[in-house]
């Protein structure tokens, strides 16, 4: 397939007018058994991309004109009219995207046999449009009991003059008409591109926003589709698409947003089908479904929730929907990084992301740019609380954190390697340490990375937080790289058992699940503290037993000073990085 570049390069250096925008978001227009399988799959982001390149050319060359496309028996492009009423008739008839569409303007007598009729009148033009696909003609006025009429081949023939359906007719039969020409359906204008490099096909009369999802670690981003029945309805910030309460009997929606993966549900790469997605409620008058998706750069979450009387036209475009989801080329170019690969610095870091190859060890662990166009799930405001209170930064002077891809080689306590994984990723370096026993310095170590740490939280597929330590020169031994699931210290909550005694205070509390064992400090002026109970906990808990009430008693000083007064201090992540 050409490049967009290419296809673009007839403009020269015309102006643009700013039409980009809604060529892209263009509006047009229990379950039951699952339809037909899209066919789209994941060539629709190609397609899409070419298609919505040569209507770019189309609209804005000023040998178009800025009439109604003219067509005929020589074929060519059908006037734009004609693809919208297409489109809303495969909707209609259960299959926005068929395998092929066809059309033709000729007389009605030619058209006549393509759309169950005997004859029509020579001396009338109109359109023929034909399409193959599963059509179910879920409109059709049928005798009470009788079945639907369904086939693989819908027709239809318009009057140019009110651009309406004059005769059309679903079956089997094979349709030979003169001058038939190809076109695509759905065409660019009837394609959602999201920002995060994912397409689908939007059907007649649906909305596609943006939206935002609450999350433990921070709101993410996404986008919000809806039927017209459901298009006041917003996300729940649940594991559910939509808040259950007040959702139309009628509604349909979705959200696929970059909420972090669960843990629990493996990631699915698309083309997905339906049977990908499991149930998660089922809620008075609605019930919504939840999958895990796989883009190139990062996990999605799409959800689905669907009321118990949702037309069987919208049941089938939300089939068809999420089997045509594809991704374009959603790695995008990566920025030119400048130099070559070295020490990360803090000038390695500009607007958050990293603008050059950072590495330790050589290259056993690495970061590079990430495209502009992969979004980190986490802000930086929250990463940073959780990166920079790892123990690992303890001493260290400098450090830097950003945002990019994270490579790791090395496998260690369960933390698996990396390849290319998007992540926020703080480096630590510089500080002195503690040697007692050494009578003079060690002769240094020729280490490429002496010293330095790195805390990364993996969005990627692989996932998870891992501390990375280079291999260095500790007081004479050389130890490293080391890489662990990666911790933080946190502050928590203790109630005091009574006053102080002898300078001693007997206090309670409750670590959560996982915590290592407590450390206690104290400090402040004359005769009143400030005490804080801090532990190490993973950033990931894994299986761990219920934690229990520790009584203990904590020494506020030496005991010769009186203390009156014991503040608490306050609770959570405690920052370790002092940079």
């Amino acid at each position: 397939m050409r490049d967009l570049k290419d296809l673009l390069k007839p403009l020269g250096e015309r102006p643009m007018p700013d039409r980009w925008d809604s060529i892209q978001h263009r509006q047009v227009g229990p379950m039951p058994e699952e339809p037909h399988r899209s066919r789209l799959g994941a060539g629709v982001a190609a397609a899409a991309i070419a298609i919505l390149a040569i209507a770019v050319i189309a609209w804005l060359s000023p040998l178009g004109g800025t009439g109604e496309e003219a067509g005929g028996p020589s074929g060519g492009p059908p006037p734009s009219w004609l693809v919208d009423q297409a489109y809303q008739l495969a909707y209609t008839n259960g299959d926005i995207t068929p395998d092929s569409a066809e059309w033709v303007l000729t007389d009605a007598n030619t058209i006549a046999p393509a759309v169950g009729l005997q004859s029509g009148d020579p001396n009338v033009q109109e359109y023929l449009v034909v399409l193959h696909g599963t059509f179910t003609g879920y409109d059709a006025s049928v005798p009470a009991g009788a079945s639907l009429p369904t086939g693989k081949i819908l027709t239809a023939a318009y009057a140019p003059d009110s651009q309406q359906v004059s005769d059309f007719g679903i079956g089997d039969q094979p349709v030979s008409v003169p001058g038939l020409t190809p076109f695509d359906l759905p065409d660019a204008s009837q394609i959602y591109i999201s920002p995060e490099g994912w397409t689908m096909p939007l059907p007649p009369g649906w909305r596609a926003r943006a939206t935002t999802v609450p999350a433990p670690r921070g709101p993410a981003q996404g986008t919000l589709i809806t039927n017209s029945a459901a298009a006041s309805s917003t996300p729940s910030g649940t594991e559910t698409a939509v808040a259950a309460a007040g959702f139309p009997a009628a509604g349909v929606a979705m959200v696929i947003s970059d909420l972090p993966p669960d843990g629990q549900t493996q990631p699915v790469v698309p083309p997905l089908h339906w049977s990908d997605f499991t149930q998660v409620s089922n809620d008075q008058g609605s019930t919504a479904w939840r999958v895990s998706l796989e883009g190139p750069r990062q996990i999605f979450s799409f959800e689905v929730r669907v009321g118990d009387n949702a037309s069987p036209q919208d049941t089938a475009a939300l089939h068809d929907m999420i089997a045509a989801l594809a991704f374009g080329d959603q790695a995008g170019t990566l920025p030119s990084p400048s130099g070559t690969p070295g020490l990360p610095m803090q000038s390695s870091v500009v607007d958050d992301r990293f603008v050059s190859v950072v590495q330790l060890d050589g290259g056993a662990f690495s970061v590079q740019p990430a495209p502009i166009d992969t979004v980190p799930v986490l802000s930086k405001a929250d990463a940073e609380k959780l990166l920079f209170a790892s123990p690992l930064f303890q001493g260290k002077t400098a450090g830097v954190l950003g945002f990019g891809l994270i490579t790791s080689q090395v496998s260690q306590h369960g933390v698996p390697t990396y390849q290319a994984d998007p992540a926020w990723v703080a480096f630590g370096w510089g500080g002195a340490t503690n040697c007692p026993m050494e009578t003079a310095p060690p002769s240094p170590a020729d280490l490429p990375s002496g010293g330095y740490v790195a805390v990364a939280l993996i969005e990627g597929a692989g996932g998870g937080d891992v501390s990375y330590q280079a291999r260095s020169d500790t007081c004479g031994t050389i130890s490293g790289p080391t890489v662990r699931p990666a911790t933080h210290i946190e502050s928590v909550a203790w109630t005091a058992n009574g006053q102080v005694t002898g300078g001693n205070l007997q206090i309670t509390y409750t670590p959560p699940a996982c915590a290592g064992p407590a450390t206690y400090s104290a400090a402040g002026q004359g005769d009143t503290v400030t005490l804080t109970v801090e532990v190490e906990l993973p950033n990931t808990a894994g299986s761990c037993s219920s934690p229990t009430p520790i009584t203990d008693v904590v020494a506020l000083n030496d005991g010769t000073q009186t203390v009156a007064t014991v503040d608490h201090a306050p609770t959570g992540l405690v920052r370790q990085a002092q940079f």
